[in-house]
């Protein structure tokens, strides 16, 4: 299987500023609208291509390495500078696409890189008979499914056939010789999206409001990430209902987005209160807000948010023309309020006003057994489904599961998933319980303990810090610690997060020495968390990537794969409590369930309504 590269113009807005021969700036030109491609000329150099609106005609600029340098610290935040050394010209790019932008920046260093020495040099009379327009477009990439073997497209737009006469080796070819820096630089490129995936992608380029759901492990945060990627950063916020799924995916929280607090107030005294915070400014530049876990959101705040878009942009189509993107699962966690009033946000008023599409991710890529997959499903939806080949199934005994799917539930008591001194997190219903199994089996280990603490920055928002990221300010190891890694650091050797380990010693520099269920003992180096402030600034907590895994809640485990699970459903209190806890498990022999009972499965007859409404919309049958 390949996946083909295909270079693609950038898109954002740029300052042109022309440099004196010391390097000043002489003059400052704003381009609002600029586009950047990479093509060659008549002797196969490497030229960049800007057009503007303002520029009388497209710039075409040597980009070859002697020439070009590329200031790419930023490119993450849609952000890169282009400085051509014999023009005198330096291009400053922002509110790029993340994703368009890094592989802009990629593909112009692995093309500009190549020396193609038996390619004999044009001669000045060459360059001076060329023409600048006898442009042509740079040939794609193939990539293997690992990244090995990469080569160039044949017969592809732009690029000459093969003749029959000997073959000799063109730049294209030499800067795709397996072993180049292509592999490390074009891995992320080898993840391919799935068909919904995709179509979901599509959705979101139409330009329309949209909300994605799908079961536990379809890969919606996954999903997630490629989208924002996919948007120009400055008039793009990401959010979630949580401080700990706003981390996942490099957020803040939406609270701390809207500034707004609880919103307990009227619009009118919100939006007042408002206009004399930063984050005023955030709304008035947001054109596109993501919104990620919403399950946990309460449909009446959502109304609020709605009434405050309109009123900040001054602008009465719904959610004041912002393009919303919004995922998460209504059959996993329900949404907290204090006053026990329990409103999902489908059920706000602005809901069908504001969301122009629903589209349900089914694929599972979490879980590969299909029979625990089956199970999962029937635990989602708290009753038994008889298919009857329609589109939709027969639903009887709500809130119960078959005698089956118990049955395999209530054996896997006898599973052994504790391994290598391994042993599985139990997920419990409260966070008493949690605390107080953590300390009892620390408590019990011999030997003393060694202490990392957390470089927050700045230092007087530990306690808001405490809150989104997954790591405490403090953690104490001691060799025999149970611990779970909650960040991807080796996600190709199988070290990601919720991977399960055991602390075998520390190393030279008194860091954690892991044994990992997957085979590797490896040093865990301290990691920085970076979240968003509501005013756009950032917040950071350095620290290591570790938890006490002897037990952890329910609450928390959510959007987590674990290897080895054992789990106790005695004080499930919630709909959907269930559901998150076992799905956690990467594997039915993975999954210990220690007091399963049939009346454990509960599915908000709601939420349930709403999906059944979903999959007749699927269907054509509203």
């Amino acid at each position: 299987m390949t996946l083909t590269i295909t270079p693609c113009p950038i898109k954002g807005t740029c300052v042109l500023e022309r440099l004196l021969a010391n390097g000043s700036v002489a003059s400052r030109q704003p381009l609002p609208e600029a586009t950047a491609s990479i093509c060659r000329n008549s002797q196969r150099d490497i030229m960049v291509r800007i057009e503007a609106q303002k520029l009388p005609k497209a710039l075409v600029l040597c980009g070859t390495s002697d020439n070009l340098t590329v200031h790419k610290k930023f490119v993450s935040e849609g952000k890169m500078t282009l400085s051509f050394k014999q023009e005198s010209l330096r291009f400053l790019f922002a509110n790029c696409s993340a994703a368009s932008l890094t592989t802009f920046v990629k593909m112009l260093s692995i093309k500009s890189s190549v020396v193609t020495p038996d390619r004999p040099k044009a001669s000045l009379r060459e360059k001076l008979l060329s023409r600048k327009q006898d442009l042509e477009d740079i040939s794609p990439l193939v990539v293997s499914k690992d990244g090995a073997l990469i080569r160039k497209v044949k017969n592809s737009s732009g690029v000459t056939p093969n003749s029959k006469r000997r073959k000799t080796v063109s730049a294209d070819d030499k800067e795709n010789i397996p072993g180049t820096p292509i592999r490390r630089m074009l891995a992320a490129q080898t993840v391919v999206l799935s068909k919904e995936q995709r179509e979901v992608l599509d959705l979101v380029k139409a330009g329309g409001s949209l909300f994605f759901t799908g079961s536990a492990g379809t890969g919606k945060t996954f999903l997630l990430k490629r989208i924002i990627n996919m948007l120009p950063p400055d008039s793009t916020f990401v959010t979630a209902s949580t401080g700990i799924a706003a981390t996942h995916i490099g957020g803040s929280t939406l609270h701390s987005f809207a500034g707004i607090g609880v919103g307990d107030s009227p619009v009118g005294t919100l939006v007042e209160k408002l206009q004399k915070r930063p984050a005023f400014s955030n709304w008035r530049k947001c054109r596109h807000l993501i919104i990620d876990e919403i399950s946990l959101l309460d449909g009446d705040y959502f109304d609020k948010l709605e009434a405050i878009a309109r009123a900040v942009k001054n602008n009465e189509k719904p959610f004041g023309g912002i393009q919303l993107i919004i995922s998460g699962d209504f059959l996993q966690l329900p949404p907290v309020n204090k006053t026990g009033k329990r409103k999902f946000v489908f059920q706000a008023s602005c809901w069908d006003e504001v969301i122009n599409r629903i589209y349900e991710l089914k694929e599972v890529h979490r879980q590969k057994d299909k029979e625990f997959v089956s199970i999962l499903r029937e635990i989602r939806l708290g009753m038994i489904r008889i298919d009857v080949g329609w589109c939709l199934p027969i639903i009887v005994f709500p809130h119960r599961c078959s005698e089956y799917c118990a049955k395999v539930l209530s054996d896997s008591v006898k599973n052994r998933v504790d391994a290598d001194g391994i042993l599985a997190t139990k997920l419990s219903t409260h966070n008493i319980d949690v605390d107080a199994i953590n300390e009892e089996f620390f408590r019990r280990l011999p030997g003393a303990s060694k202490t990392y603490r957390a470089v927050d920055s700045p230092e007087s928002m530990k306690t808001f810090l405490d809150s989104c990221v997954p790591v405490s300010s403090s953690l104490k190891l001691k060799v025999g610690t149970q611990v779970m890694l909650v960040k991807n650091t080796k996600v190709s050797e199988g070290l990601a997060n919720g991977s399960r380990g055991v602390v075998v010693g520390f190393d030279r520099n008194q860091l954690p020495l892991v044994k990992f269920k997957k085979g590797i003992t490896t040093s865990v180096e301290p990691v920085k968390w970076i979240v968003k402030g509501g005013a756009g600034s950032s917040i950071t907590r350095e620290q290591i990537p570790l938890k006490l895994a002897w037990a952890i809640s329910i609450h928390k485990s959510q959007g987590l794969t674990l290897d080895a699970v054992e789990v106790s459903l005695g004080k499930v209190f919630e709909c959907g409590q269930a559901y998150v806890a076992l799905s956690r498990a990467s594997s039915l022999q993975g999954l210990r369930v220690l007091d399963f009972k049939s009346s454990t499965v509960r599915a908000d007859p709601q939420v349930l309504e709403f999906y059944k409404r979903i999959r007749r919309q699927d269907c054509g049958f509203l």
